[in-house]
């Protein structure tokens, strides 16, 4: 976050398009804004006696239509009424199944707020939370109490299953309910400090959400919700609510416990209509065999929790019908959803990334640089928001606390929250997510896309699933791959990774450490597990602790912007503009950015690689990859391939070479080696150039066989580097000496001599 405050920062307040444009046209009875301020058991009462006998909630062994909803959660208030005082916290510890619904019922018509807490949290995390939460009582199942469940000394247990049971009812809970601007629920995640933090959100955020996710999927009686989301998650609280407040029927399935071929099938038994997940489920469902017939009852899926992928979401509409509607969303714990949309049926191809959607009403938005400045449209900045639709701050020693949100002294009735997400703005409207903050890189001056990476990992036929992380490896920032092979993996897996991702990716975005395992950990809101991949790659690399940090704006020399200028001059008729516009911005083309780095190598007196210079870069990152290759030495990088050292012509790496590495990228990897400037060869300075292109090979191969090239005059050059290295005891496995017309590179290399010592 910037140093900029809030009333300094100028807001869009868009007037999107309809909630569900694009999206289904099935009658339903709509979500009324005014609802959001009535108390949810207000809201289930009247369900409940208009969908009495309607089954309200099921899972794979049990089911409760809104009667026995009703009746079970007035049995359980009273439980709570006797056991919790007066406005202390309520914890539930139950498994995603049909019986949580009534917990959280129940909490909120005692006035007492409700802890979520996933069943599956260590047993270490679920004490940490209850210790901070301030917790009363704890709800959950005889199963556990008989299992031995270990909780902190001095907490009361309720068991739930003492509600369930059919028996006499309470006609109306005995206590007041809830506020619907109290913090009625508690949910925690993973904070900075490594220390679970809890955030507390009251009914009308919640209530409104739901109105939000009803009004634009047209959900009606007649539909049945299956939710895989973590209760102790926003998305598997709301889609508890949006369910059941409409007369639909809830499905609730834990995923750990049921299995995803399980869940697959109960979807086509159970009739599913609607579901919700994340990418990173609905990414293994699309890959299931046969699966299609399973989903075909599907009318509605909704995607969140993650960004989702292009190639994810043409795999997943390969085998859902072809009528079902796809809805993304994005959101936050602080924020239970700020963009939305169906995403239309003929989406273009514009990126890895699916748009995450509209700002959604309610929503004033900002994307701001490094410092606090709007961005462009169409360019990276940071998502502020503010907006009275948020959650209410931190729940620390059971009560609310300022911390999450900074205050608009214009407004100060809607909160403003930083994100900490990357995103950009089409001149639609539509807003894409591009990632974390903390997650954004920069190598040899671009900006690198981790979901590029993961896009044509995943397009590999050898590859299931994959992750890619940006970390710092002695100072450095590193791509780290973790890819999931298919079944049958072969001895040359990693090669294959390797050699695939060589035609699809430029030498910056190629991860320096590829590790393969068995399967992608996922965190109970079913996201990946960044931590537990870390961990594993630790074992073998010196990652230094913390998110990567991107460094400090670098600024350029005077000598190497200055030459920029010049260059950029000479290209273009004129300087650059002073809103610092890229090479394509200002209008530049291949044949231009050809006589701009050909000005620059002019300049320098050296020959300039084409790797490092392409039309994304402003003049200032033009600059600074100047000085980069001023200062640099070839790198080290391993690779699968063999690796042939090529030695250019007079004018060193031009336009034509690049395209004959890249038609060989498939089966070789060629480097090029670079003079020491233009001037020395043109004083003839033989000696001095074979001891400057003699020292790059070694620094880049210090051991092992040498595989040796030279390209028109540079073919004297390498049968001279080679004599001197086999002085030095390097063994020269293969000399090539290419002819000066390599135009027709697809018929592979034409060479005039090929020496094996």
């Amino acid at each position: 976050m910037t140093s900029v405050q809030a009333s300094e920062i100028v807001w869009s307040c868009p007037s999107g398009p309809p909630l569900d444009l694009n999206g289904p046209t099935v009658p339903f009875r709509p979500f009324r804004e005014d609802w959001v301020d009535r108390p949810v058991i207000d809201l289930f009462q009247s369900a409940a006696a208009e969908f009495g006998d309607r089954v309200a909630c099921e899972d794979i062994a049990a089911r409760s239509t809104y009667a026995q909803v009703w009746a079970a959660c007035r049995r359980l208030t009273y439980m709570i009424d006797s056991a919790v005082p007066a406005g202390q916290a309520v914890g539930i510890l139950l498994p995603n199944e049909a019986a949580y619904p009534v917990a959280i019922l129940a909490c909120l018509a005692a006035n007492r707020p409700c802890v979520m807490i996933d069943r599956h949290h260590p047993e270490e995390r679920v004490s940490a939370i209850v210790r901070d939460a301030g917790v009363g009582a704890i709800i959950l199942a005889r199963s556990d109490i008989v299992g031995g469940l270990l909780l902190p000394a001095g907490v009361r247990t309720i068991v739930i299953d003492e509600a369930l049971e059919e028996g006499p009812a309470p006609d109306r809970p005995s206590t007041s309910p809830m506020s619907p601007g109290a913090a009625g629920f508690i949910i925690y995640t993973s904070g900075s400090t490594g220390q679970p933090k809890g955030i507390a959100i009251s009914q009308r955020a919640i209530l409104h959400r739901v109105g939000q996710l009803i009004n634009a999927v047209h959900l009606h009686p007649e539909d049945k919700l299956l939710s895989l989301a973590s209760p102790s998650t926003i998305a598997g609280l709301q889609h508890i609510f949006e369910a059941m407040l409409t007369g639909a029927t809830l499905v609730k399935l834990d995923l750990q416990r049921t299995g995803l071929g399980r869940v697959v099938q109960a979807i086509g038994e159970m009739g599913i209509t609607m579901m919700f997940s994340t990418p990173a489920v609905w990414r293994n469902v699309s890959r299931i065999d046969g699966v299609a017939p399973a989903l075909a009852g599907l009318r509605c899926v909704h995607s969140s929790g993650d960004a989702l992928l292009a190639i994810d979401l043409e795999q997943l509409r390969e085998v859902l019908p072809e009528d079902c509607h796809v809805l993304s969303s994005y959101g936050a714990s602080e924020a239970p959803a700020l963009l939305q949309w169906f995403v239309p049926p003929e989406l273009p191809n514009d990126g890895p990334r699916v748009p995450a959607g509209y700002p959604l009403p309610g929503f004033d938005f900002a994307l701001l640089d490094d410092s606090g400045n709007a961005v462009k449209e169409g360019e990276p900045g940071e998502l502020v928001v503010k907006s009275p639709w948020m959650a209410l701050g931190l729940w620390r020693g059971g009560a609310v606390q300022p911390g999450l949100f900074q205050q608009d002294s214009r407004d100060p009735s809607a909160p403003v929250y930083w994100t900490g997400d990357i995103a950009s703005r089409g001149s639609d409207g539509v807003i894409v997510m591009l990632g974390r903050k903390d997650r954004q890189i920069k190598i040899l001056g671009n900006r690198v896309e981790l979901a590029e990476i993961e896009t044509a990992l995943r397009q590999a036929p050898e590859v299931a699933d994959a992750a890619v992380l940006a970390r710092s490896i002695a100072g450095e920032p590193r791509l780290l791959a973790f890819v999931v092979p298919r079944a049958g993996r072969s001895s040359s897996f990693m090669a294959a990774v390797r050699q695939h991702l060589k035609g699809r990716l430029p030498a910056h975005m190629q991860p320096s450490h590829l590790h393969a395992i068995e399967e992608l950990p996922l965190l109970p809101g079913r996201k990946i597990d960044e931590d537990a991949l870390l961990a594993q790659a630790m074992r073998h690399l010196p990652i230094e602790p913390g998110p990567f940090s991107p460094p400090a704006p670098a600024r350029p020399t005077q000598r190497s912007a200055d030459m920029v200028t010049n260059a950029w001059r000479r290209a273009f008729g004129q300087p650059p503009a002073e809103d610092g516009r890229s090479f394509d911005e200002a209008g530049g083309d291949s044949l231009r950015l050809l006589l701009l780095v050909l000005h620059l190598e002019q300049a320098s007196g050296r020959a300039l690689s084409l790797d490092h210079f392409h039309g994304g870069l402003k003049p200032v990152e033009l600059a600074l990859a100047l000085d980069r290759l001023n200062q640099e030495q070839p790198p080290v990088i391993a690779n699968a391939l063999p690796t042939v050292f090529l030695v250019p012509g007079r004018w060193g790496d031009t336009p034509l070479l690049a395209r004959f590495r890249m038609a060989c990228a498939n089966g070789i990897r060629i480097v090029p080696t670079s003079y020491p400037d233009l001037r020395s060869l043109a004083r003839g300075d033989f000696e001095d150039i074979v001891a400057h292109l003699s020292a790059q090979i070694e620094q880049s191969a210090p051991e092992g066989a040498i595989l040796l090239a030279g390209y028109s005059m540079g073919g004297d050059f390498a049968y001279a580097v080679a004599d001197r290295l086999l002085k030095r005891g390097r063994r020269i496995s293969t000399l090539l000496v290419l002819d000066t017309n390599i135009e027709d590179y697809s018929l592979g290399v034409k060479s005039r001599a090929i020496v094996t010592p």
